[in-house]
């Protein structure tokens, strides 16, 4: 038979335990498997939880698994690294003292070559003073000659004109100028003049 529900009328008359247990027993199937459901979905909840946190572990695990074996892999370059690091600053630091050192030899070579060139333009100097000499006491004894015999040939005139262009040029001037001005005065004759 079908449990009816009772009229309103008839829920107050009943105590209230009475109620309670009238409801208990129409109800108690749907409000066992009303708790079970809960309990069973408050049940699953935890489980999932669970398994999310199971699963995060994995994979935390799983990273470490990873990390450990890259920084298996990874320690090796690192202290390779580290030892290349370590020779690049030594042969820096040579590097800067060989800098150093050739900056200090630079500055004495320097010093040597600019104390070397003073030497060799001085010595330059005196090669040139004893050239221009030596123009100026051939160019007069040529003039002198010339002036002695009054006349100059032609070959004789290109020969003490182009010492005298050699000798000007040098720097030479002053009395060997003075005889070969009087030079450009005697009478040029042909080269079979004697």
């Amino acid at each position: 038979m079908v449990n009816s529900p009772l009229p309103i009328s008839k829920y107050l008359e009943l105590e209230r335990e009475d109620i309670f247990m009238e409801i208990l027993t129409k109800y108690a199937l749907e409000i066992f498997f009303g708790l079970i459901s809960a309990g069973l979905l408050g049940y699953s909840r935890i489980l999932v939880g669970r398994n999310k946190e199971l699963k995060a572990m994995q994979k935390e695990d799983q990273n470490r698994k990873y990390r450990e074996m890259i920084l298996n892999e990874i320690n090796p370059i690192i202290d390779e690294i580290g030892r290349l690091k370590s020779e690049i600053s030594a042969l820096e630091s040579k590097g800067k003292n060989k800098v150093n050192e050739i900056e200090q030899a630079s500055e004495t070579q320097h010093e040597q070559m600019y104390r070397d060139l003073e030497k060799t333009h001085a010595e330059t100097l005196r090669a040139l003073e004893l050239i221009v000499n030596s123009y100026k006491f051939r160019l007069i004894q040529l003039c002198k000659t010339h002036l002695r015999d009054g006349y100059i040939t032609e070959e004789d005139f290109e020969q003490v004109s182009e010492m005298y262009k050699l000798y000007h040029g040098l720097g030479g001037n002053g009395q060997a100028q003075e005889y070969y001005d009087k030079v450009l005065k005697l009478e040029m004759v042909s080269d079979n003049y004697q």
